[in-house]
């Protein structure tokens, strides 16, 4: 059975469609966090110290903003004090 082309065309296009879905399955799956560890806040720690010292990243940022999302870290909330306790997610690449 010969394909006419735009049979081929929207075989095409269904193979893009489906492999855009599969990757952006696999994506969000891998970036699903279930697991928080309770981490105490000590004088001097910034949010971005406290990312620095538990993840190896080479762009620690991800980090920053998912420990700022989960702990409501924004706006006039953004600033953390010594002996607030916060969560940070338990990752595969903590340290």
């Amino acid at each position: 059975m010969k394909l006419v082309k735009p049979q081929r065309f929207i075989i095409f296009l269904a193979i893009i469609v489906i492999s855009i879905i599969y990757i952006l399955a696999l994506y969000t799956q891998s970036e699903t966090i279930t697991e928080y560890k309770t981490y105490t806040v000590q004088s001097e720690d910034s949010i971005w110290s406290i990312a620095n010292e538990h993840y190896i990243s080479k762009d620690i940022r991800k980090e920053v903003h998912e420990i700022q999302k989960h702990n409501g870290l924004y706006g006039e909330q953004f600033f953390i004090r010594a002996g607030q306790e916060i969560e940070i997610p338990i990752k595969d690449n903590m340290r």
